[in-house]
């Protein structure tokens, strides 16, 4: 089921408007959300959903509740409203407060990466990356694709992929 906010061409700032417009339906923990989105929401196209809500599970019962197949859906809607509506400069700014001050930032950084690393734990199993790398092993040919910032992890994948097997092609 796609978003009724994502089957438009581009999304735009009437997205948080409809938000708005809706609010007085939603519960007080999910109105308190809303009100959060529609303030901020060019910080909540960047945060974890643990960070917006008292829970994660609110959250993402929230995007479902407003037409969205979860929280990630609803944070692409949030990105585009951003393209559509802030200038470079503009993006430049959300960035630099996402990041906060650089006493900090390797720390911040490195937090994000170990809470990637904890949810892709979560969500992959070991019999599923078994699989995957057997597939790998066991397929003629290897087509490693990357572009804009992947670029150079395809690069450096297909390098090393190179070294073990015969059949590794780069597009």
């Amino acid at each position: 089921m796609k978003s009724k906010f994502l089957d438009k061409k581009a999304v735009d700032i009437g997205f948080l408007e409809n938000l708005d417009a809706k609010i007085s339906k939603f519960s007080k923990c999910q109105q308190k959300i809303a009100n959060f989105i529609i303030n901020n929401y060019d910080k909540v196209a960047f945060m974890t959903d643990s960070k917006l809500g008292e829970s994660e599970s609110t959250v993402v019962r929230f995007a479902t509740n407003i037409g969205f197949n979860g929280y990630p859906e609803l944070q692409h809607a949030l990105r585009e409203v951003i393209q559509n509506k802030l200038t470079t400069v503009q993006r430049i700014e959300v960035t630099n407060h996402q990041i906060g001050s650089e006493d900090d930032l390797l720390e911040r950084v490195l937090n994000l990466d170990i809470d990637k690393i904890r949810k892709t734990l979560d969500k992959i199993s070991c019999n599923d990356f078994k699989y995957a790398v057997d597939l790998i092993v066991k397929s003629r040919k290897i087509y490693i694709i990357g572009t804009r910032s992947a670029a150079s992890i395809a690069n450096f994948m297909s390098f090393y992929f190179t070294l073990i097997f015969q059949n590794v092609q780069v597009i």
